[in-house]
């Protein structure tokens, strides 16, 4: 689960900004859905948060810093940086993320700063126990925790320091120990369990692509279970599996996916999915199957579908979780091309699969005042986004603003811009 995420410095994002999951004591919950925190007991985070903002505000940016950190972690590799552009300062200042998340059994705090695509500090720190894991300098420097490793000798230790110092500062340190063995096993496991959280827990769909749609190899059936219901026209999904030639053009990404990819794993190139089996890349092309009057079954190229028909194909991940993981979903863009009635029911639909115990957050930015209700949000799940003629974004918790916690009309002071979070025109 997300707990807390902050950064700065970053896109539009020049001040340090501060975005939490966790739920305030003072308001209440009729709808029993807070997720709990496996790691803490009796500790809870919010299902939900609906970002709100005029165009341009950095809605957008704020699931793309989520998303570059994922990417680094994932990757290994700090490249993409973008700092606050519109002040001298600021170029010259480091973007720093810090992020608190719950695995299995524990709380993880994990910080990284970079500066001209360089790790300038990193550090992990384990909440449960309150104590530093690992911390790393501009330097290079490397220092493990005594107290947190307490089975290594004074001189693993130095072994592991000395180790990890050596790892070059395009690097992400987190992402290399992982696949340390030897003196570095016990550094190894623990950063693969924050690894595996932003490779598999966190799932980012920005505005204009397709990325959650691999998972629809094992889990067509309840898919298009679900396309039927939503009334889209298409009675199913199909797979089928092509050869790797009728991918034209695309040898060096196939390539590069071969080298990169375990056994198991899955990667999407709009309507074609990409996995690994035994060592051998295979290919699968997704359709959408239309059933005539007849009876007779058509079946459509995803790219003839509706825009509207693929965004939701895209949400439907949200919508079915038979294994119950832990999930953090952030859509940009949740109301893209969907109706609001739409968009309502997979919002309920989520926090229905909360209460039955599905442990999922779901994070999104949209424009849709209609989904701005009380039944639906709790006043600590929304946020606003503004941006300011010096072209900093500021985001900011409805709940903060004085006169929030006594507004019964939510969405009327929003529309009226006695919170900020909507546009300024002069048109």
């Amino acid at each position: 689960m997300l707990i807390n995420f902050t950064f700065c410095n970053y896109k539009s994002y020049r001040d340090v900004t501060e975005f939490s999951m966790v739920p305030l004591e003072s308001i209440k919950d009729d709808r029993e859905s807070l997720v709990n925190i496996s790691g803490m007991e009796g500790e809870s985070v919010l299902p939900l948060a609906a970002i709100y903002g005029g165009n341009a505000a950095g809605k957008t940016s704020f699931a793309q810093a989520l998303a570059l950190l994922k990417y680094m972690v994932r990757t290994g590799r700090v490249e993409h940086v973008t700092p606050f552009r519109l002040d001298e300062e600021s170029r010259t200042k480091s973007t720093d993320f810090k992020i608190t998340l719950a695995t299995e059994k524990e709380v993880w705090e994990y910080a990284l700063s970079v500066l001209n695509n360089k790790v300038i500090e990193e550090s992990l720190f384990c909440v449960n126990l309150s104590q530093q894991v690992f911390s790393r300098s501009s330097d290079g420097s490397v220092l493990f925790n005594e107290q947190f490793f307490a089975g290594k000798t004074k001189d693993e230790l130095k072994i592991a320091c000395d180790m990890a110092g050596s790892v070059p500062q395009d690097n992400v340190l987190l992402s290399t120990l992982r696949r340390h063995q030897g003196v570095m096993l016990d550094m190894a496991r623990v950063c693969e369990k924050i690894y595996m959280w932003f490779d598999e827990v966190l799932q980012i769909k920005e505005s204009n692509t397709l990325g959650l749609i691999p998972s629809v190899v094992s889990s067509r059936e309840a898919f298009s279970q679900l396309l039927r219901e939503a009334g889209v026209g298409m009675q199913e999904l199909s797979i089928r599996q092509i050869p790797i030639q009728e991918m034209v053009g695309m040898a060096e990404p196939l390539s590069w996916m071969e080298r990169s990819m375990n056994d198991g794993e899955f990667r999407s190139l709009g309507d074609t999915i990409v996995t690994k089996e035994n060592g051998e890349i295979k290919v699968y092309k997704c359709g959408a199957v239309h059933v005539l009057p007849s009876g007779r079954s058509e079946t459509f190229e995803m790219r003839e579908e509706s825009d509207g028909t693929l965004c939701f194909i895209n949400l439907l991940p949200v919508l079915t979780n038979p294994n119950s993981k832990s999930r953090v979903y952030v859509i940009d863009e949740l109301d893209r091309s969907l109706h609001t009635k739409l968009s309502r029911r997979l919002i309920e639909r989520h926090l229905s699969m909360v209460r039955s115990g599905v442990p999922q957050q779901l994070i999104y930015t949209t424009h849709d005042v209609l989904l701005m209700d009380d039944e639906l949000l709790r006043k600590d799940e929304i946020w606003l986004v503004d941006r300011y003629q010096d072209g900093k974004s500021e985001l900011t918790a409805f709940i903060e603003f004085q006169e929030a916690a006594s507004e019964t009309d939510i969405r009327g002071s929003y529309m009226q811009g006695r919170m900020g979070g909507v546009p300024d025109f002069n048109l």
